[in-house]
């Protein structure tokens, strides 16, 4: 009986996955995360939920303490310009950072049993979720691989209250705008009108007669002679 070939790029990790959860009273182990779920919440001035986004981000390690040590999550400078960017994702409408949570669970593998059966099951999770300080790195502890999923990084975004000169400030753009375009379509609608000047010199018979015109500013001149 031949062989099935096997398709290298066919993806079989949900069958390992699969092998594990079936073997888990012997797997509990900790394990390390290749990437976290970040979501980003955004609240409006009325404290409402606006709009929720969400993407993976890679965890890597970073140097903590400046001597060569390094821990597995992700460093500040990688927060902080992810902050950056994600305030400024909607134009439209200003928002400031109000926190980060981490949601990390760190159950060790002797004690997965009994948490399991508690009856004090939300009470034993709150260790699990942090706040975070803004301006530092964001530590991920490795955690057995059924919580994986569960690990999530939460940046809480609120909308910042625009002061009545900023709200002036557009409305007042606009008109001026609008007053620069209405004073340019009257001015090229504008007929000119030119004036002439005509001066005129009366002399005896003897005296020719001069008529002067002028036309904006050049001067002609034409001398009739009367006989």
């Amino acid at each position: 009986m031949e062989e099935e070939e096997f398709d290298p790029d066919l993806d079989i990790s949900w069958i390992h996955e699969h092998e594990k959860e079936n073997s888990i009273d012997k797997n509990y182990c900790r394990e390390p995360m290749n990437e976290i779920t970040t979501y980003c919440l955004y609240i409006n001035t009325d404290l409402e939920l606006e709009k929720v986004t969400t993407e993976k981000m890679a965890i890597e390690s970073y140097e903590y303490d400046g001597l060569g040590s390094c821990r597995k999550g992700i460093s500040k400078e990688r927060v902080l310009h992810f902050i950056q960017t994600k305030k400024n994702s909607f134009p439209e409408t200003k928002y400031r950072l109000l926190d980060i949570l981490l949601y990390n669970v760190e159950l060790e593998p002797e004690n997965i049993q009994s948490y399991s059966i508690s009856e004090n099951f939300q009470e034993l999770s709150k260790p699990f979720l942090k706040v975070l300080p803004v301006f530092d790195n964001v530590t991920i502890t490795d955690s057995i691989f059924i919580f994986h999923s569960l690990n999530a990084l939460y940046f809480l975004f609120k909308e910042v209250e625009r002061s009545p000169i900023e709200t002036l400030r557009p409305i007042l753009k606009k008109n001026k705008t609008y007053k620069s375009k209405e004073n340019e379509s009257s001015m090229n609608n504008q007929t000119k009108k030119v004036m002439f000047h005509v001066e005129c010199k009366e002399y005896d018979g003897e005296q020719p007669l001069n008529k002067t015109r002028s036309h904006r500013g050049n001067e002609n001149t034409r001398t009739r002679k009367y006989k």
